[in-house]
This record gives structure tokens, C-alpha cells and sequence, in this order.
């Protein structure tokens, strides 16, 4: 199984181009059927070897079933500290992420969703917050229903 991706981030490349059609795309592949949480997240031309490590390591979802909020971990954590463990700060198989659905998540939710990495051992201490205020999302692709 693959998934779309659409990566932007302030300054970078636009998820759109001229004509308004998406670009910018990654793919994130299934590793091991056996574990559906395990991705690997490349450019779509790169094979998925090549792919970083993103692993969901816990959601939560409206009263409806629709994913809310993730957890999502550069693979393995690799890094000690005394509250917990943490992946590495470089570019591949490192990371923590909150993902959201919406731009905002309420503080109860991201004090769920902290609450629940603690739980399963990570440190939060390189966890850094994002500005989402003024965020234009002009030239980005979002994917139609959402």
C-alpha cells in the first residue's frame, strides 16, 4: 500500500504548480504488512528503501472515527535522557511529531497526545511547538473533503 503525501512548509516549494495541479509529492509505503504503523516516506521516484522511517505511534479520533490527532516517531528512538528516550535530531531516522487535522489543536488534545508519548516512554524535551497563526496556505495542495 502507498500513500500521497503533500510536504510545504513555510519557504519551501509550493504543493501546486501553475496550472494548480499537485507537486511536491512523497510517497510513505508499508514495510512490513505486519506492522501497519512502520512507513517509509520517500520522493515518489526513489525506491522505497531510500525511504525515512515514520512510525504512528498512537491517534486519536473524533466520536465519528475520523483521525484527529497522531503521534508520529523518525523510527526507533536512539537517544537517552533521564524522563525518557528520543530519536536522533538529523535528517533521517530522527524526529517526533503531533499531527492534527485542522491547523489547531486544542490544548486538551496536545495534552492528551503529550500524556501518551510520556506513557510509552519518549521525553519531551526536543518537542518544539509550531506557530500556525498566519500561516497562508496559498500554492498548497489539500486534498479535496478534508
Amino acid at each position: 500500500m502507498v500513500l500521497s503525501v503533500y510536504n510545504s512548509y513555510d519557504g519551501g516549494q509550493p504543493t501546486i504548480d501553475a496550472d494548480g495541479k499537485p507537486t511536491n509529492r512523497l510517497c510513505a509505503s508499508l514495510t512490513d504488512n505486519k506492522e501497519p504503523s512502520k512507513l517509509a516516506v520517500a520522493p515518489c521516484f526513489l525506491p522505497t528503501i531510500a525511504g525515512g522511517k515514520y512510525w504512528v505511534m498512537g491517534f486519536g479520533s473524533t466520536s465519528d472515527g475520523q483521525y484527529e490527532w497522531a503521534m508520529i516517531s523518525g523510527g526507533s528512538p536512539t537517544q537517552k535522557y533521564d524522563d525518557g528516550c528520543t530519536t536522533g535530531t538529523g535528517y533521517f531516522n530522527s524526529g517526533l511529531w503531533i499531527f492534527s487535522r485542522k491547523p489547531f489543536l486544542s490544548e486538551e488534545k496536545l495534552a492528551e497526545a503529550k500524556a501518551l508519548l510520556v506513557n510509552k516512554g519518549y521525553t519531551l524535551q526536543l518537542l518544539k511547538k509550531v506557530r500556525q497563526a498566519d500561516c497562508s496556505y496559498s500554492n498548497t495542495y489539500i486534498k479535496p473533503g478534508l
